[in-house]
């Protein structure tokens, strides 16, 4: 089944499918617009926080080392460890351990052998596993270590024990937990989670997030690569992440303390939700003006097109009478004036024809046709009619003798003449170019003389 399209309905389908796209495209270019600033934001929030990170870890190890080095500079402490009683020195780094809240304790020699210990993982007189990063990470001029160590992150902090020369190395070591966490987030503005790596396992998650995120942020952390800023979604949250690597082993083993910093993206969209709302409502005011006015526009295309359409179908059935009024100045009303020039002369000329058929060209009288037609009625009226017939003798003699103007100016005068003395209901005909008729109407055969 064909449907028919108004000439309306397609200006105005046109117009408001511009409308629609021209609408959508601002929408589109402000939602992009307004998402890559959110990433901008976010990135270079990220940048500061990552620096604001490493800024705090560095300054918590500082601390932390400070209370160390008071520790190692206590009377009794140094006398405990003078002492070389493995027991003795135990006992006094778990009393002075709890007091700055150490969770792994160590005594070492110069060399790096482990004289007392409180973890019974790290057994006294074995070569404490990361004294070659602890030396290296005090010449590059670090404060704190940081290592993987039975599943959770630690801080390391050492300092040397001094009587007055060097007797030992004392090592602490600091559980990097969820308070630490929270307290990174609270001051850098980020989610914060961490995460150790040993022999291919993956220790517990110390994160800022909730736990429903944790085996996502786990993989994350596992497959992104290193510095690297992504964008990321958990729990139907976004967030750009970035991953750091704040330790790797590197005396052979496989060990690592991955930090995951994450910007929320969520939050800085509902900073612009409602710039969003007022854009929304804005087109959506303007997309309805914009609809009035289209099919306004298209109204009043069609309207005067329609009425054009009627008069051209008018004039094609034979009405020639009825003008095209249209007040308007634009190529429509031109339109409509030219149409009704076409029309008046389309009559002029037709008229003209109508005559021309039933008339002599020549004299202006009528033909063969019209009065045989005439002549046809009276007889069908029975009314009493009668015919006279004249012709011009030597009609070709005069015709030698005198020009065509001449000859045409001799029957038109004929014409006229009888025509003059004709009654009005009377019919004189030129029948050929010497023949002339007269129809008397209503005229018995003995008045036709007289």
């Amino acid at each position: 089944m064909k449907f028919k399209v108004s000439f309306q309905a397609r200006i105005a389908g046109v117009l408001i499918a511009l409308l629609l796209i021209v609408v959508g495209a601002v929408f589109l270019a402000v939602k992009v617009a307004t998402g890559d600033a959110v990433r901008t934001q976010a990135q270079a929030q990220l940048e500061v926080g990552s620096r604001v990170f490493e800024r705090l870890i560095d300054l918590r190890g500082k601390r932390l080392r400070d209370a160390v080095q008071l520790l190692s500079a206590d009377f009794g402490f140094r006398d405990a460890v003078a002492s070389a009683d493995s027991s003795t020195i135990r006992s006094v780094l778990l009393n002075h351990g709890k007091r700055i809240n150490a969770s792994d304790m160590f005594l070492l020699g110069m060399d790096g052998v482990v004289i007392a210990s409180t973890e019974t993982q790290v057994p006294e007189g074995s070569r404490f596993i990361y004294d070659q990063a602890l030396r290296g990470a005090k010449r590059s001029g670090q404060s704190v270590l940081i290592v993987p160590g039975g599943g959770t992150p630690h801080l390391l902090v050492e300092s040397t024990v001094l009587a007055p020369l060097p007797i030992g190395r004392v090592v602490m070591g600091f559980t990097i937990d969820s308070d630490i966490a929270e307290e990174l987030r609270s001051l850098s503005g980020l989610e914060v989670s961490f995460l150790t790596v040993e022999n291919g396992q993956s220790g517990d998650l110390i994160s800022t997030q909730p736990p429903a995120m944790h085996a996502g942020l786990v993989e994350l952390m596992r497959s992104s690569s290193e510095g690297q800023m992504l964008l990321t979604e958990q729990s139907n949250l976004n967030f750009l992440s970035q991953t750091l690597m704040l330790a790797k082993s590197d005396n052979g083993g496989d060990g690592q303390v991955i930090a995951l910093l994450q910007s929320p993206l969520d939050k800085a969209y509902q900073a612009f939700a409602p710039l969003d709302e007022k854009i929304f409502w804005i087109s959506m005011a303007a997309l309805l003006a914009s609809l009035i006015g289209t099919l306004a526009l298209a109204r009043s295309v069609s309207l005067p097109v329609r009425a054009l359409a009627t008069a051209a179908k008018r004039i094609g059935d034979g009405d020639y009478e009825t003008p095209v009024t249209m007040a308007r100045s634009d190529e429509l009303g031109m339109l409509a004036d030219a149409i009704n020039t076409m029309q008046h002369g389309i009559a002029v000329r037709e008229g003209q024809l109508a005559h021309n058929a039933l008339h002599d060209n020549l004299t202006g009288l009528p033909n063969r046709a019209l009065v045989m037609e005439r002549l046809g009625s009276s007889i069908a009226a029975d009314r009493p009619v009668a015919l006279l017939y004249m012709g011009i003798e030597n009609l070709k003699t005069i015709s030698e003798s005198s020009n065509a103007e001449g000859v045409d100016q001799l029957l038109r005068q004929v014409g006229q003449r009888l025509q003059s003395n004709s009654r009005a209901g009377d019919t004189v005909a030129r029948l050929s170019a010497n023949e002339f008729l007269l129809l008397l109407d209503n005229t018995a055969s003995d008045g036709a003389v007289g």
